[in-house]
């Protein structure tokens, strides 16, 4: 009797971590509009409490997530609707590095407040509180869902305490199963697909879909790194500039790389 009350101990934990994963990795994806409006509904009740009191500003970071910022040139890519030919970067900051175009501008703590007013709006998952940091970039406006010939990425550190890092194999099984049935089920012919990958040594998962609006393809990326915190990789682009802006695209979510300095 007792080893079957401890078998019985260990599942409710289990079934526990992964109500509690299902609610975070949310994050990245419903906040930007690539997940349902609601949340899968797990075996267990699990409520992570954010503990994280940063301020709406935007440049702060974990210290134990800094990396150096450098922008050195890697490659070429080609941008129609901009000019013939543009450089590449490589963004490094906050554990991060993936490539942009050279020609795309930063956002400003100005622009971000724009973002949470427009395409992060009416999140119930999260309060901008917990964002302990977010940079990005843009081309044409901000927010691609109420703009034509724009898009924009950016990556961003999610602070909640309880949060794991690398999950066991059946864990992270389980939650990917139950979160694609989700989607399959309450997006229908929007979601273009959802996997799992590796970023790096990290697991992620990875949703394409069409936005709620209809004018907009999103990207978003959830990467389970680091005990407390979800990194997160967003990019979204105007539907009518799939065909020119999504080599762009592909090409900062295929050059994505995580990294935790501890």
């Amino acid at each position: 009797m007792k080893f079957m009350t401890l078998r019985g101990e260990n599942e409710v934990k289990r079934k526990g971590l992964i109500a509690l994963v299902a609610s975070i990795a949310l994050v990245a994806l419903v906040l930007c509009g690539c997940g349902p409006a609601t949340t899968p509904t797990p075996s267990a009740t699990a409520t992570p409490t954010p503990t994280a009191t940063a301020t709406p500003s935007v440049i702060t970071i974990s210290p134990t997530t800094m990396l150096p910022t450098s922008t050195p040139t890697t490659t070429t890519t080609q941008i129609p609707t901009a000019s013939p030919t543009v450089e590449s970067l490589l963004f490094e900051g906050g554990g991060f590095s993936f490539l942009y175009p050279s020609n795309w501008q930063r956002m400003t703590e100005k622009d971000i407040d724009h973002l949470w007013e427009t395409e992060l709006r009416g999140s119930s998952i999260l309060l901008r509180q917990n964002v302990v940091w977010l940079e990005g970039f843009f081309w044409g406006q901000v927010d691609p869902s109420n703009h034509a010939n724009s898009a924009n990425m950016y990556a961003w550190i999610t602070s909640v305490q309880g949060m794991p890092g690398p999950m066991s194999e059946a864990d992270y099984d389980d939650y990917f199963n139950r979160l694609k049935a989700n989607y399959e089920s309450t997006m229908g012919e929007r979601l273009y697909s959802i996997q799992k990958i590796m970023c790096g040594d990290f697991q992620a998962i990875e949703v394409v879909n069409l936005g709620k609006s209809l004018n907009q393809v999103l990207y978003g990326i959830c990467v389970f790194a680091e005990p407390n915190y979800v990194y997160s990789f967003n990019c979204g682009l105007s539907k009518n500039a799939e065909e020119s802006l999504k080599t762009i695209i592909e090409e900062a979510v295929a050059s994505l790389k995580v990294s935790v300095t501890n």
